[in-house]
């Protein structure tokens, strides 16, 4: 992570990357993590044999290596996109509505394909140990989104599209509502939707603020 900081890369989607950059474990966790298969058609296979690497990243955080990760992160303008939205899905599939009424305002065909996600991806073979650790893991997720902020990292709000039950337009809203519950101001919320898209992709002097001269979007 802080290598690709380093390197000049604009943003970092999802908060699977960061807790290996600030492990006490980090090499041996690393070489855990190379060790893992990745075999044609077997993503939820990979999916599952990652977490307990994870799980200890996140449980073994040396505090000097995180704060000099925020600084880098922070220094190089490198923007994080939480999707605490996706995290919420992945961490606790259990509770996911099979049955979500907002699933009419998708194609059929779509909404279909998330249900068959849902089983082979997230629920299958997860055992209780690993429903334990993982609701942990959701809650150090939330913990680190205001850690971030108040490290002067720049936030984007996204969702992931395609993960299941996250329904387009509904879904960035539940964002900002996990991005206020972990502790973000609303107005940090909404700059997080607003300003800070535009400040990523150029555009700050002609959107994402309301002022005079700015497109009325």
């Amino acid at each position: 992570l802080p290598e690709a900081s380093d390197a000049g890369i604009r943003s970092i989607e999802h908060l699977w990357q960061y807790w290996y950059a600030t492990s006490r474990e980090e090499a041996r966790l690393r070489r855990a993590v190379a060790a893992v298969p990745i075999a044609g058609g077997e993503y939820g296979g990979w999916y599952a044999k990652m977490h307990d690497a994870e799980y200890a990243a996140a449980r073994s955080t040396d505090r000097r290596k995180a704060a000099e990760v925020l600084d880098r992160l922070a220094g190089n303008g490198t923007f994080v996109t939480p999707t605490l939205v996706q995290h919420r899905v992945a961490d606790t599939p259990a509770r996911v509505r099979v049955d979500d009424p907002r699933a009419r305002y998708l194609p059929t065909a779509y909404a279909e394909i998330m249900k068959a996600q849902l089983q082979q991806i997230y629920l299958r073979g997860r055992t209780p140990r690993q429903n334990v650790e993982r609701r942990e893991l959701f809650e150090r997720r939330t913990d680190l989104v205001p850690e971030l902020a108040d490290a002067g990292v720049p936030l984007l709000a996204g969702t992931d599209t395609g993960t299941p039950s996250l329904v387009p337009g509904f879904a960035l809203h539940e964002e900002l509502e996990l991005m206020v519950r972990a502790g973000l101001s609303t107005a940090q919320a909404l700059r997080a939707a607003t300003l800070e898209p535009a400040r990523y992709l150029g555009v700050e002097d002609e959107q994402g603020t309301i002022a005079p001269g700015k497109a009325a979007d």
